[in-house]
């Protein structure tokens, strides 16, 4: 019996700059990049189709590592993480 499998991987990015307004402020806190807030998004992609499976945001002091443990449950026995 052949399996294949479809290969997954994480991507992180926190430079997403958000308006310097008192609710993004509250929420993300001042970033260290000329003070405005900065948002952390992690997503969990397919990586022969490009396919979204999951993403997570949120402040950055939270960190990566973090965030990709909210995706965890999308991996399934036919994924491949690299």
């Amino acid at each position: 019996m052949v399996r294949m499998f479809r290969t997954v991987s994480f991507d992180g990015c926190s430079s997403i700059r958000l308006a310097d307004n008192e609710r993004n402020v509250e929420w993300f806190w001042p970033g260290g990049r000329g003070g405005c807030p900065i948002l952390e998004l992690v997503t969990l992609v397919e990586i022969g189709t490009r396919a979204l499976i999951g993403a997570v945001f949120g402040p950055t002091d939270i960190g990566e590592t973090a965030y990709a443990r909210r995706l965890l449950h999308h991996l399934r026995p036919d994924r491949l993480l690299l």
